[in-house]
């Protein structure tokens, strides 16, 4: 029974020392390219997520597999004439996990919900229909700040948790360049993660220091129908304490992806997202994941 423990136990260790998301995390998604073009006032945009992820790491070659499916609804309108909007996300997630020590977990359940507000800064006015119908894309970069609320399945007992007992909020400002006319786009996004303690961890408190995240997206249309884009991401900081005692594992992982976006239909959507971690710290987890994504627009 006590090796048992110490097995279990070992595991825990891993999953704080190398950074797996599943301990606190913050946003549910990593971005896609074109994420934020305008659309008109008085839409409204439901969309539908899934997500297939596997996160490996060295410590007893650990293997968590998530599926995550996510329904959103996002609705603009205008403020001082510059568009902005709404989203609410929630996600439903299920995970299991393995070891080459025997240590197996699993657990599904409600994800914590993410909302998030949109205004822009710059070159994404405040359209009506008519005017949506004539307007040219031109650069433009906004202001998007998301609180994810930890109202999601949490049992501190269990390895494995949909929901993160702990608040996140991330300010992120995207600058969207295009050379011509919305054909094709060069894309940065800066955005920081701030994170509440979890005060009821495995042990006591889990608390995380602040994360600074960067992406960076090329995509060109194909067809009047297809666009392709090749996605850089970065994460870095975020280091987590357990009851006040650093456990030396800030990020610094750079992944790459590459994404599809398919027009099916008149304002539909259907996104195809491939994203796997190309470089990190030794021993650090990586993870891969495959995202479909589905939308329609309404106005």
């Amino acid at each position: 029974m006590q090796q048992e423990a110490k097995k279990l136990w070992g595991v825990v260790l891993g999953l704080i020392c190398f950074g797996v998301a599943s301990l606190c995390p913050g946003t549910v998604f990593a971005g896609m390219a074109r994420d934020f073009l305008d659309v008109p006032d008085g839409s409204l945009y439901p969309a539908y997520y899934f997500a297939s992820s596997q996160t490996r790491s060295s410590v007893d070659a650990t293997q968590i597999n998530t599926i995550t499916n996510t329904f959103r609804l996002t609705g603009t309108f205008g403020i001082d004439g510059k568009c902005s909007g709404w989203n609410v996300l929630v996600p439903y997630e299920t995970m299991n996990l393995s070891n080459n020590v025997g240590t197996t977990a699993n657990n599904s359940g409600m994800g914590d919900p993410t909302f998030i507000w949109d205004i822009n800064l710059f070159g994404g006015p405040s359209l009506s229909v008519e005017e949506f119908a004539k307007f040219v894309p031109q650069t433009y970069a906004s202001l998007h700040v998301s609180v994810v609320a930890p109202l999601g399945s949490y049992d501190k007992n269990n390895l494995l948790n949909p929901g993160s007992n702990c608040w996140s909020v991330t300010p992120l400002v995207n600058y969207s360049y295009t050379p011509d006319e919305g054909k094709s786009w060069l894309e940065l996004y800066v955005k920081p993660t701030f994170f509440s303690d979890n005060n009821n961890y495995r042990s006591g408190t889990l608390s995380q220091d602040p994360e600074l995240g960067f992406e960076f997206h090329a995509s060109n249309d194909i067809t009047k129908w297809l666009w392709l884009a090749l996605d850089l991401f970065y994460e870095g900081g975020g280091e987590t304490a357990v009851n006040g005692v650093w456990q030396n594992n800030s990020a610094n992982t750079l992944s790459a992806g590459c994404t599809a976006n398919f027009r099916p239909w008149h304002d539909g959507k259907f996104l195809l997202q491939y994203k796997d971690t190309v470089s990190a710290p030794q021993n650090a987890a990586q993870t891969r994941t495959l995202t479909v994504y589905i939308s329609q627009l309404f106005y």
